[in-house]
């Protein structure tokens, strides 16, 4: 998702005629949609994965920061804390980045439009 909204933001930063600007917004529209649908399917099972991760990076903080002193129990408990904290990183950043570059180019859509309705 992220590459099709950085063709569409770099296609709409260049100038087209308003038959291009209309298969653009054509284009933005189906994105939109797939976005839409997808955010419907998968969100909840985001939210299980988002809500795991959390409880186990607590879980797992807590049984090391009441370790008694046993140097090899905490390196057994490390590898989960940097799994799940790069499952958590992993779907936090790339569900941003997307929400980011579908608001700019929403953004743009209707800059575009409003100009050319004036």
């Amino acid at each position: 998702m992220q590459d099709l909204y950085d063709y569409l933001l770099d296609q709409l930063t260049n100038n087209h005629p308003i038959e291009e600007m209309e298969i653009l917004l054509e284009f933005y529209e189906s994105l939109a949609t797939i976005l839409r649908s997808i955010d419907e399917c998968f969100s909840f099972p985001a939210f299980l994965a988002t809500l795991l991760n959390l409880f186990c990076l607590f879980w797992t903080g807590c049984r090391i920061a009441f370790l008694t002193n046993n140097l090899k129990h905490s390196f057994y408990l490390i590898c989960p804390v940097i799994h799940h904290l790069s499952q958590h990183l992993l779907l936090m950043i790339s569900a941003s980045m997307t929400n980011e570059k579908a608001a700019k180019a929403k953004l743009i859509i209707q800059c575009h439009f409003t100009a050319l309705s004036s």
